[in-house]
C-alpha cells in the first residue's frame, strides 16, 4: 500500500522530503502523497509538514519494526517479529524454536496478546496500545547455562527496571522475588523464563524470556484489579524502549552467569525483612526474608530460626 511504502521512506531517512520528490520515488501523484500523509497522521503517526521543506517523520505510538532496528546498536544480531495482535509471544517463540530455529537472538513483540500468560499458567492481561509484551529466544544454550535461569531472571529484572526508569524518571521500581516488578506495592510487570530442550541433544536447548509490562492500562479485569497497576505512562515511546532494552540484553546475555547484577537486584528487593508465605511444590512455607543468595535464590528464616533456601516457588502472601 502507498502509505506503507511512504512510511518506510520517511522512517529510513529521517530528514525532510520534498513532496514532488516523494511522488516521483513512489510512482504516484503529489496529491496521492498528500492523501497518504493524512492517512498516516490519522493512524497516529506524527509527521511534520512544511510548505517549503516537505515532510518529515517525528514519532509514533505504534510499534514499528524498522524504527526499533534503526535505533538499535547492532540490529544485525537480532531477528525481530512485530505483531499487531497475537495469542501469546511466548507461544510464538516456542513455535520458532520448533519450526524455524535460528542461531540469532530473536525477539517476538506484540501490541496485543489475546492469550498472554505468566508463571503457573496465570493469565496476563494484554490489551492493545497500553502495554509492552514480548519474548526473547536465546538459542543453543548448554545445559549448564540453562541451569542458571535464576540468575538470568534476576538480571533481566534489573535491566528492565533501569530502562523503564530512564524513560519514566518519576517512578522507582522494586522487584518481588523472583520475577515481578512492583510500584507502590502493586505489580506492574512480570517476567517468565522457560527452557526448551533440544529433542536431538538433551545437553543443549533454548531459553525463552517473556516480559509483560502495564504501561498505561487503566482498567483491569475483576480478580486482579486490586493486585496490579500500570506505570501511568501514556506518552511512552515503545520503539525507543525496545531499541534500548534489546541492545542492553546482548551484554546481559553474555555476562549474567557471573552474578554481576545481583547487588542491584538485592537493592531493589521488595521482600527483604518481610514475613511471607511461599508455595514450594505441594509445601506451604512461612518465614522472614533474609536475602537473595549468589544464585538468585530466596533465603528465609523459619519459625525455628533455621535458614532455608528456595530456588523456585511462588510468594502467595506478604505481611506489609
Amino acid at each position: 500500500m502507498l502509505k506503507d511504502d511512504l512510511l518506510a521512506v520517511l522512517i529510513n531517512h529521517p530528514t525532510w522530503h520534498n513532496g514532488t520528490d516523494l511522488a516521483g520515488q513512489l510512482g504516484v501523484t503529489r496529491a496521492g502523497v498528500s492523501k497518504a500523509i493524512q492517512q498516516l497522521k490519522t493512524a497516529g503517526y506524527q509527521i511534520e509538514a512544511d510548505h517549503a521543506k516537505g515532510y518529515r517523520f517525528v514519532r509514533t505510538t505504534h510499534l514499528n519494526q524498522q524504527l526499533i532496528q534503526n535505533q538499535m546498536a547492532e540490529p544485525t544480531k537480532w531477528q525481530l517479529e512485530v505483531w499487531d495482535e497475537i495469542t501469546s509471544t511466548q507461544d510464538r517463540a516456542k513455535e520458532l524454536i520448533a519450526n524455524e530455529p535460528s542461531d540469532q537472538l530473536t525477539a517476538v513483540i506484540a501490541n496485543q496478546q489475546t492469550a498472554g500468560h505468566g508463571r503457573l499458567g496465570r493469565t496476563f492481561y494484554s490489551p492493545a496500545q497500553t502495554g509492552i509484551y514480548f519474548s526473547i529466544v536465546i538459542p543453543n544454550q548448554p545445559i549448564e547455562q540453562i541451569a542458571k535461569a535464576g540468575l538470568l531472571t534476576t538480571s533481566v529484572a534489573v535491566v528492565l527496571a533501569e530502562e523503564l526508569e530512564k524513560l519514566i524518571p518519576e517512578v522507582k521500581l522494586q522487584v518481588k522475588w523472583v520475577n515481578d516488578l512492583y510500584l507502590n506495592q502493586r505489580k506492574v510487570a512480570g517476567i517468565l523464563t522457560e527452557a526448551v530442550l533440544d529433542i536431538d541433544n538433551q545437553h543443549r536447548g533454548s531459553i525463552i524470556v517473556g516480559i509483560g509490562i502495564n504501561l498505561s492500562t487503566a482498567d483491569f479485569p475483576d480478580g486482579i484489579d486490586d493486585k496490579v497497576a500500570s506505570l501511568k505512562a501514556a506518552d511512552f515511546d515503545r520503539n525507543q524502549f525496545f531499541a534500548n532494552f534489546l541492545s542492553r540484553f546482548e551484554q546481559l546475555n553474555a555476562t549474567y552467569g557471573d552474578g554481576r547484577y545481583l547487588p542491584a537486584y538485592r537493592q531493589r528487593q521488595l521482600l527483604l525483612g518481610r514475613q511471607v508465605s511461599l508455595a514450594y511444590g505441594s509445601e506451604q512455607v512461612t518465614g522472614l526474608v533474609q536475602g537473595i543468595d549468589d544464585k538468585g535464590a530466596l533465603v528465609l528464616k523459619l519459625a525455628d530460626q533455621s535458614l532455608r533456601t528456595f530456588d523456585s516457588g511462588d510468594v502467595t502472601k506478604i505481611s506489609w
